[in-house]
């Protein structure tokens, strides 16, 4: 019982942070993760006898039931901004989906153009920085300016 348990809980840990995450880095840790469960237990499943075959298959099912739970919840969770500020969300997120003005892509905080020109200013705001050009302060004071004004849009 616990040993599922724990495995349902580690499945659901990656599956959130493959949710939650923006980041590719998460493809690889779900691939690590799986290699490692499943491989484990498949390496070590002919030395097993049939009651602890069935356990270790249960412990299998579990942990990839909760990287599926884990996922579709987060991505519900990132979808609809629960965990934004009330005033960030949709007056009745619970009939729409949040659409930023201007914005063909539900669900986004940013119209695509804003995301894009924040992202380009905000590497040439680093390379000045890198190239002496803009001390800390003033890199800093250009990258707060051009996100809070970014998110004013």
């Amino acid at each position: 019982m616990w040993i599922n348990l724990g495995f349902f809980t580690m499945g659901l840990f990656v599956g959130n942070l493959a949710g939650l995450s923006a980041t590719s880095v998460v493809t690889q840790m779900i691939g690590l993760f799986f290699a490692l469960a499943g491989g484990s237990i498949i390496a070590f499943l002919k030395k097993l006898d049939t009651k602890e075959q069935k356990a270790a298959g249960q412990a299998l099912f579990a942990a990839s039931l909760g990287a599926l739970l884990g996922v579709y919840v987060s991505v519900l969770v990132v979808q609809w901004h629960l965990l934004s500020p009330p005033g960030v969300r949709a007056p009745n997120s619970s009939s729409q989906i949040p659409v930023a003005q201007g914005s063909e892509r539900p669900g986004y905080y940013l119209p695509a153009s804003s995301m894009k020109d924040i992202v380009t200013n905000s590497n040439a705001i680093h390379i000045q920085y890198e190239r002496g050009v803009l001390t800390l302060e003033e890199a800093y004071e250009k990258t707060y300016d051009l996100i809070h004004g970014g998110l004013d849009q």
